[in-house]
Parts: C-alpha cells; sequence; structure tokens
C-alpha cells in the first residue's frame, strides 16, 4: 500500500512540475527574447571598446617594437622576405644548415603578397569579363541603329542597368574586396556615360512628320533610362517613354519639348532644370519625383501629376493651366510671380507653405486642399472651389479673395473674422449645393469648368 502511495505521489509530483515548466515556459521565453537584445548590445559595446584600444594602442606597439634595432633587422631582413629571395641567389652551406642557431628564412610576406596578387588577378578577370559582355551589348544598339533605331533606343535601359563587379585597384584593397561582394546597383559607367551622350545627339535632331517639326527621338521607349545630369537643352522628346527614367539633374532648359511624353511610374527629375519655357504639355507625371526642380516658365499644360512630388519646386510662371495635381506633393513649392494654375485639379493637394503670390487659380478645384501656412498674397481665386479645403494659419488671404470663390462649403480652419466678414457678404458661399456635392466624387474631373462655363453661356 505504501508503494502504491509512493508512486502517486511520485506521479502528481511529476504532473505539477510539468504543468509548471508548460506555465512558466512562454514567461521565461518571452524575458529571453527581451533580455537578448540588452545583452548582444553589452557584448558588442565591449568587444567594441576593445577593439578601439587595440587599435589605438597598435601604432605605439609597433614604434616601441621597431625601436630595438634587432627588431628592426628582423622587419627588413627575415620578415619582408629579402633573407628568403636572397637564399635562392646565394643558397646557405649545408654546415650552416645543420647549425643549431640555423633559422630558415620567412616566407609569410611572400605569400601575402601572392596571394593578395591572386586575388586581384580573380577580381580584374571578373570585372573585364562582364564589361567585355556589357560593352559588345553595347556595339550591338549602335549597329542596330542603322537598322531600327527604334528598336536600338529600347534597348538603352537593359544595358545601362546591367550589373557589372566594382572595379579592383591593387593599390586600393578595399576595392578588391568590394568586387566580390554582390552589391547590387553597380553598373558599367563608361557604358551608362555612352549610352547617355547617344540620347543626348539624337535628342537634338529633328525630322518632320505631317508637315510638323519633331524630334528624331518622337515616340521611342526610354524607358528606365539614366539621364543623370544630361544635356537636353532644346532636346526633342515629344511623346517619348520616359516611364522610371533618371533625369536627376538635367538640363531641360531652352524649350525643350517633351510634349505628350510619359514620365509616370517613379520618372526621377530631381533638381533637374526645365526653366525657360520647357515643353511639357499633356505630359504623363504620375507619380514622378520633381523634388528641387527648377520649372520656372514651363508648359505643363493639360499635363497629369498626379501624386507628383513637387517639393521646393522653383514653379514661378508656370503654365499649368488644366494640370492635374490631385493629391500631389507641392510642399514649400514657389508658385509665384503669376504662375498660371487656371482650372487645374487641386484636389487633395499638398499645398504646405507654398508661395502662391500672385498665382492665377481661376476656377481651380482646391477641394480638400492643404493650404496650411500657404502664402496667398494677390492670389486670383475667382470661381475656385475651396471645399473642405484646409485653411489653417493660411497667410494674407482677405475677404475680397474669398467672396468670388465658387464654394467654401465645409472649408476648414477658415479664421473666425474672414468667416463673419464672408457671411456679411455672401453667406451662400458656406451653404451646400447640388454641384458641391457633386464634386465629393474626386475622379469627375474639372467638370466644373465645363458648368461655370454653361453658367457663363
Amino acid at each position: 500500500m505504501n508503494k502504491v502511495l509512493s508512486i502517486v505521489k511520485d506521479f502528481i509530483k511529476n504532473i505539477a512540475l510539468s504543468l509548471l515548466f508548460i506555465i512558466e515556459f512562454p514567461f521565461l521565453f518571452i524575458w529571453f527574447i527581451i533580455k537578448l537584445p540588452f545583452l548582444f548590445i553589452r557584448f558588442a559595446i565591449k568587444y567594441l571598446i576593445l577593439f578601439i584600444r587595440f587599435i589605438i594602442k597598435l601604432p605605439f606597439l609597433f614604434i616601441k617594437f621597431i625601436k630595438v634595432r634587432e627588431n628592426r633587422k628582423w622587419l627588413v631582413w627575415d620578415f619582408s622576405g629579402v633573407r628568403y629571395i636572397w637564399t635562392k641567389i646565394k643558397p646557405p652551406l649545408n654546415e650552416d644548415e645543420k647549425l643549431p642557431t640555423y633559422r630558415r628564412p620567412a616566407t609569410f610576406f611572400l605569400w601575402l603578397v601572392g596571394i593578395y596578387v591572386a586575388l586581384f588577378g580573380i577580381a580584374s578577370n571578373r570585372y573585364e569579363n562582364r564589361a567585355d559582355k556589357i560593352e559588345n551589348r553595347m556595339n550591338a544598339i549602335y549597329a542596330q541603329i542603322s537598322k531600327d533605331m527604334k528598336i536600338a533606343f529600347s534597348r538603352i535601359d537593359d544595358v545601362q542597368n546591367m550589373l557589372c563587379p566594382y572595379e579592383p585597384s591593387i593599390w586600393n584593397p578595399f576595392s578588391i574586396i568590394i568586387s566580390f561582394l554582390p552589391i547590387k546597383n553597380i553598373r558599367y559607367e563608361p557604358a551608362v556615360e555612352q549610352l547617355k551622350q547617344l540620347v543626348e545627339d539624337w535628342a537634338q535632331k529633328t525630322k518632320v512628320i505631317k508637315g510638323k517639326e519633331v524630334g528624331e527621338l518622337y515616340g521611342f521607349d526610354l524607358k528606365g533610362a539614366h539621364l543623370e545630369n544630361a544635356d537636353l537643352r532644346e532636346a526633342h522628346l515629344e511623346n517619348a517613354d520616359l516611364r522610371e527614367a533618371h533625369l536627376e539633374n538635367a538640363d531641360l532648359c531652352w524649350e525643350a519639348h517633351l510634349e505628350n511624353a510619359d514620365l509616370c511610374w517613379e520618372a526621377h527629375l530631381e533638381n533637374a532644370d526645365l526653366c525657360w519655357e520647357a515643353h511639357l504639355e499633356n505630359a504623363n507625371l504620375l507619380f514622378a519625383y520633381l523634388e528641387n526642380a527648377d520649372l520656372g516658365c514651363a508648359h505643363l499644360e493639360k499635363a497629369d501629376l498626379r501624386e507628383a512630388h513637387l517639393e521646393n519646386a522653383d514653379l514661378r510662371e508656370a503654365h499649368l493651366e488644366n494640370a492635374d495635381l490631385r493629391e500631389a506633393h507641392l510642399e514649400n513649392a514657389d508658385l509665384c510671380w503669376e504662375a498660371h494654375l487656371e482650372n487645374a485639379n487641386l484636389e487633395g493637394a499638398h499645398l504646405e507653405n507654398a508661395n502662391l503670390e500672385g498665382a492665377h487659380l481661376e476656377n481651380a478645384d482646391l477641394g480638400c486642399a492643404h493650404l496650411e501656412k500657404a502664402d496667398l498674397l494677390g492670389s486670383h481665386l475667382e470661381n475656385a472651389l475651396f471645399r473642405k479645403a484646409n485653411l489653417k494659419n493660411a497667410k494674407n488671404l482677405t475677404a475680397e479673395q474669398l467672396s468670388k470663390v465658387f464654394s467654401l462649403w465645409n472649408v476648414k480652419n477658415l479664421a473666425p473674422e474672414l468667416k463673419e466678414k464672408l457671411k456679411n457678404i455672401n453667406p451662400k458661399l458656406f451653404e451646400p449645393n447640388y454641384e458641391v456635392k457633386k464634386c465629393n466624387d474626386r475622379y469627375k474631373g474639372l467638370w466644373w469648368s465645363d458648368y461655370l462655363k454653361k453658367q457663363k453661356k
């Protein structure tokens, strides 16, 4: 009976311990997961400090080492491999080798140099093989131009985006190490530059189609091409497909022609110079990156700039009539000096801190637009639609300007004193009506412009 009770007690005890372990395990695991980063950081900092101390002490240890005359002699004569080379020129006598004090010459440094040169040779061979392959593809493009230019230019981005190992240099050990690493976005720059120059040269040439002068690259596929810092002044790229193209810092001023060009899907035009009447009429710049771009006096009539990035862009005197700027990013953009935004669709656009001094916004749709801290001194707002626009801390707005707008229905954060004045001038500005409610559909386009024209008739 006692044995049975003992077995039962042990069984219950084991079950209890198992249950306790099952209950405690999640908490122990969570504690370990929380503690692990701190332990890792602690050990990382500890060994980093030790490594830094070693690096700092290393020069002093070396100086201390070479102060001893025998050590200097050993470094120059033995460790460097000079002694080993000398033994090959003048072999030692057999009797000398049998002496107990005789030490064979060191060959470590020579092995090290040999391995280094071998690694450089392998890295250089990899680089040269890849470079030759890219150059062959590039030469094929030049050969194709005489037969079918359109196909030849469509292959430019493929060659420019071919990856190439980093170019090793025998005098730079780090370049050899980097050459073996699988680093992305390393391109063969000579090919990129040469093909960019090819586009620059042909972009200046024109031809006549149906009595109209257009560029030789009219309607060409330049998707994804790398044209950074390209000189495209007076270039003709009408109807060109420049989707995802890289035009950072490109010079497109002096009446560059990009009418109907497709620059959507993250085309990069950061810091590009598009001033002095660059022609981008009807261009597709959906999601394009135009931060800090100079678009002064540029022609962007009817351009599609939805969700485009135009932060800090210079748009002084730019022509954006009928442009689609829905949800475009125009934070800190300069739209003063009579920038033309007549009939533009700026619904949901970000115009925080934008300079709209003297801008023409007649018949523009600014529904749900963000105009916080925007400067609207002397801007023309006749028949503009401000439905649900945010005017928090908007500067230099007057009751006279806002009295001429089409609607202020559900406008946000309008200054109380302005609101009172406008209610006395025209209380219907704040009242909902059928036409304004219709504009809740963000994809209606520029319907209100047609509506206003019909009313005038």
